[in-house]
């Protein structure tokens, strides 16, 4: 009998990642993971003059972690956002099998796999493409940055806060709603984060900044990220990112466990 919710969890994971690996959107993924290739072939390889001088490996390589590491979070986030519409679409409370899963299981444990079957494919795509990222950079221009694959811990964060989010506002708002809300909200997002932590007057303090703390750190949590492999990001106060993206993921998962076992099926 102790093996029953366990086999039921399993089986709503496969139920749910079995067609996404069919689809096209896992295979146009990894398509767009050659994006990656660009700044390191035409940044790190080659001679480089500002001003008549050339510009050092060092500093090249500021700039190469910073646009590769923007594009794989532009990319996982681009990936998490198309799987949650697959995932979370008409089948998501009108399938009689899921219905009957989820009464079997429990609705925690059922609401609580949809989200994993979301993340795991999401986490599982920043993990390859951070490590197709150092492949590059170790065999293209033989600098061997291992500290890159840091940078999966605060990703993942980033996608859990996303997913949690996401799936609490599928319990109020339709789909395709929530999907261009999130295509309208993140640039924002991420824009004013980053302001946050490079811009003086945001990081002073005041009724804007109190405000912006309130927001979801997602630009945030990345700069934290690169300042982790070098020194030119670094803020000190930016870890403040990694406490705002898990507390956002837990009220939100919590809040949408609660709002998911009462509403009627």
């Amino acid at each position: 009998m102790s093996q029953g919710p366990s086999m039921r969890l399993r089986a709503v994971l496969f139920f749910e990642l079995g067609p996404a690996l069919k689809g096209p959107l896992l295979w146009a993924a990894l398509a767009s993971l050659m994006i990656l290739v660009v700044p390191i072939r035409y940044i790190m390889v080659g001679d480089i003059h500002v001003n008549g001088e050339l510009v050092g490996q060092a500093l090249r390589l500021n700039y190469v972690v910073a646009i590769g590491y923007s594009t794989i979070v532009f990319l996982t986030t681009l990936f998490t956002l198309c799987f949650c519409l697959d995932r979370t679409g008409t089948h998501y409370l009108r399938n009689n099998d899921l219905l009957i899963l989820s009464r079997a299981m429990g609705r925690p444990h059922f609401y609580l796999a949809k989200m994993a079957s979301v993340l795991i494919p999401s986490l599982a795509y920043g993990i390859l493409a951070v490590t197709l990222f150092w492949e590059e950079l170790y065999r293209v221009a033989g600098v061997n940055l291992s500290h890159v694959f840091i940078l999966i811990m605060p990703l993942g964060l980033s996608m859990l806060c996303l997913v949690s989010l996401y799936f609490l506002m599928r319990n109020f708002l339709g789909n395709f709603m929530i999907f261009f809300l999130w295509l309208l909200m993140l640039p924002v997002i991420y824009v004013v984060n980053l302001w946050r932590y490079y811009a003086g007057f945001l990081r002073e303090g005041g009724p804007l900044a109190e405000g912006i703390n309130m927001l979801p750190q997602f630009g945030g949590i990345h700069v934290w990220s690169l300042g982790m492999v070098s020194d030119f990001f670094m803020r000190p106060e930016s870890w403040h990112a990694l406490a705002n993206g898990a507390l956002w993921s837990v009220v939100a998962s919590v809040t949408g466990l609660f709002v998911f076992s009462k509403k009627r099926l």
